[in-house]
């Protein structure tokens, strides 16, 4: 069977636009079918949120995946900042 490669896009950190973000769970398994885990990730969030500086415009919360759109509030925003934290605290919470 061949490797499937995922598209990836260079994170950007303008702080004039909303970004749209979605990752899927390892191997697309549905981690997130329950209630307990989907409050652990809404809670990894909201962390994020307050401690990188931004608004959360829309969120949807899928058995193997997750759709966010935030939007910067700080200057010093960092896209890479945000990602790398809020998926080591959810999944060190999961584990």
């Amino acid at each position: 069977m061949p490797q499937r490669f995922r598209k990836r896009r260079r994170p950007s950190d303008d702080t004039s636009v909303a970004h749209a973000l979605t990752f899927s769970t390892f191997r697309r398994q549905p981690f997130l079918k329950g209630d307990r885990a989907c409050e652990w990730l809404a809670d990894a969030v909201v962390a994020g949120r307050s401690k990188h500086g931004f608004e959360l415009w829309a969120f949807v919360f899928m058995p193997e995946h997750v759709h966010l759109v935030i939007y910067p509030r700080s200057r010093d925003f960092a896209l890479r900042r945000v990602l790398s934290s809020s998926h080591w605290k959810f999944w060190s919470a999961w584990v």
